[in-house]
């Protein structure tokens, strides 16, 4: 209920400055968008999960909130690597960035996890699409790592980028990496299956 309370309020508040920031004219941070409203759908979702018994609302929320999760920690990746390009590879991103590839990736991000239930029914096999879940969760964490190492090492070497901009783009690296291992990384560890 406290991270409701907390949380709740201040990603309305951050979706509100962000649209606000976009009317002022400067660019629209879509991964971050998308992060913030994939989190406003996991906040709706715990509300009634935490007040009802189990039941069949309760069971569709539970869905939905494991689907909201699989978005955020995808959208948390596109952040994570969008940060790296634009430091690592300048040129490249930005003869690639255009509306159409934000369009792309939104919706590749959006639809894959729809998959993970169908995939369990063609297997059949609860524990093996369980598994298959968990490694899908596990699967960013290196990219994490290797996105704030690979910004780390093309800062070092950017001459033309002050240091103060340099310890911004890191740190932004570094946010998104620690909130994976301090939010999300636990909640996979309990997911795990026990042993017998």
């Amino acid at each position: 209920w406290i991270t409701i309370a907390i949380g709740l309020p201040l990603i309305l508040i951050v979706i509100i400055a962000i649209f606000f920031q976009v009317k002022k004219g400067q660019d629209a941070p879509v991964y971050v968008i998308n992060l913030l409203v994939s989190d406003l759908i996991q906040f709706c979702c715990i509300i009634p999960v935490d007040l009802y018994n189990p039941g069949q609302s309760s069971a569709i929320c539970t869905y939905i909130l494991f689907y909201a999760f699989i978005v955020s920690v995808g959208f948390m990746v596109c952040i994570s690597c969008e940060r790296y390009l634009v430091i690592a590879k300048p040129l490249w991103y930005r003869f690639r960035r255009n509306i159409k590839t934000y369009v792309v990736v939104c919706i590749g991000v959006w639809i894959l996890p729809l998959f993970f239930p169908l995939f369990g029914f063609l297997i059949s096999d609860v524990f093996i699409s369980f598994i298959s879940f968990i490694v899908f969760l596990l699967l960013p964490f290196p990219l994490f790592i290797f996105f704030l190492v690979g910004t780390i090492k093309a800062l070092s070497g950017a001459l033309s980028v002050p240091a103060d901009e340099k310890r911004r783009i890191a740190a932004i690296q570094a946010v998104v990496l620690i909130i994976y291992a301090l939010l999300y990384l636990p909640f996979i560890i309990l997911l795990l299956p026990q042993p017998v």
